[in-house]
């Protein structure tokens, strides 16, 4: 009787083992971080006294761009998001921190002729691997880089205007 009991409960907690196991490898293998939001940093106000307008990003201002993901993610290389500035086609807000954790820093500084009256936008396909990889942590899974309903357009808040504040001059 004794053995009887022993051999059940061994198959038992075997059974929930490889239960658990099997579980596991699932959900790690069907892991795809997905974009859960994103944050653009606001116009900084230093040195802005004369300056009636702070809702602008002026010369050599960093624009710093957050992404978060439903997961941790890994990178390498050098991806990029593309920035709606203006008409400037070239304005990539390059990655520059976050590999190993949920959210990932991208930023691009203001150069002369950068000028958005109307606000930067994001496009829903701006975040681009260029090279590079954004997969998930552990499972290695690419994930998703639509940034979905995140994106916007000509935000209002966050205008470019290359007026060089320390010499009053228009670049």
């Amino acid at each position: 009787m004794t053995f009887g009991r022993v051999a059940a409960r061994a198959v038992g907690v075997v059974g929930i083992v490889l239960a658990g196991v099997g579980g596991l490898g699932e959900n790690l293998a069907a892991q795809t971080p997905t974009v859960t939001g994103l944050s653009v940093n606001s116009p900084s106000t230093s040195n802005q006294k004369e300056i009636t307008h702070h809702d602008q990003f002026w010369l050599s201002e960093v624009i710093r761009v957050k992404v978060a993901f439903s997961d941790s993610v890994d990178v390498t290389g050098t991806p990029h998001m593309v920035l709606g500035i203006g008409s400037c086609t070239d304005c990539f807000a390059e990655y520059a921190s976050g590999t190993g954790t949920d959210t990932l820093l991208f930023a691009y500084e203001v150069v002369r002729g950068d000028t958005d009256s109307t606000g930067i936008s994001i496009a829903a396909d701006a975040l681009k691997l260029n090279s590079g990889t954004i997969n998930a942590s552990g499972s290695g899974a690419a994930a998703n880089l639509n940034l979905g309903t995140h994106a916007f357009t000509d935000d209002a808040t966050r205008k470019v205007q290359t007026f060089d504040k320390n010499n009053g001059l228009f670049t």
